[in-house]
């Protein structure tokens, strides 16, 4: 059965099929698993090397409501963010992260979608599946 891009002007290519690189194509090894942990792990640590602006911390204090909105990611970062405003004294009433997980599986979902795909081989396929298309932006 062929399947076509489902894209305004494409031509049918015959049978699709679309392969993940990490975790599929490629799979983790001890080694490489030990090194995005310790990467994610000096990131961590890189955080408590950066220094507050004070005079913007102080700012955050004269404000009816503070909202923070970082591009850190909220499934990898939240803990250590809140622990970083806390010990800094930074007064906020909402925090927008990155929602990188969710949104990377969000935007699987719509692309095996778009591209109908023969054949579709991902590691994280069951978790694409059960995504949720809603709204990326959220609490």
């Amino acid at each position: 059965m062929k399947r076509t891009v489902s894209r305004s002007g494409c031509k049918d290519f015959g049978t699709v099929a679309i392969f993940d690189l990490d975790g599929t194509l490629f799979t983790n090894t001890l080694p490489s698993s030990i090194m995005q942990l310790l990467s994610q792990k000096i990131y961590r640590l890189s955080l408590k090397l950066q220094k507050p602006n004070q005079e913007l911390v102080t700012r955050t204090h004269g404000y009816d409501r503070v909202i923070i909105v970082t591009s850190r990611s909220k499934d990898e970062l939240l803990r250590s963010t809140v622990r970083q405003l806390r010990k800094n004294h930074v007064r906020y009433d909402k925090l927008i992260m990155f929602p990188s997980t969710r949104m990377k599986l969000t935007w699987k979902k719509t692309m095996m979608k778009r591209i109908a795909p023969t054949d579709w081989y991902d590691d994280l396929k069951p978790e694409i599946l059960r995504a949720d298309q809603g709204p990326i932006l959220e609490d």
